[in-house]
């Protein structure tokens, strides 16, 4: 688990950074890094919060915050 004032994913306890994709699921309000939801919901085709159990869908899911692009990736000239 992260130290104090870190945030992390209630299920994998990875704890989150500037590059972390942060997702809410409406319904319940539990936050966790979208690859949790993926992995262990869409995936599965199991739409029930992994805390709560209360049942969601794929429009429930909403971006909080999204990785940030390599910074060198955007700035490549092709040649």
């Amino acid at each position: 688990m992260g130290s104090a004032g870190e945030y992390w994913d209630p299920v994998t306890f990875r704890v989150f950074n500037e590059n972390t994709h942060i997702v809410a699921v409406k319904p319940s309000g539990n936050v966790y890094e979208a690859e949790t939801i993926e992995r262990l919901n869409a995936k599965t085709k199991n739409w029930r919060d992994l805390l709560t159990d209360e049942p969601f869908t794929r429009k429930d899911i909403i971006d909080l915050h999204v990785r940030k692009a390599c910074a060198s990736a955007g700035n490549r000239r092709l040649r």
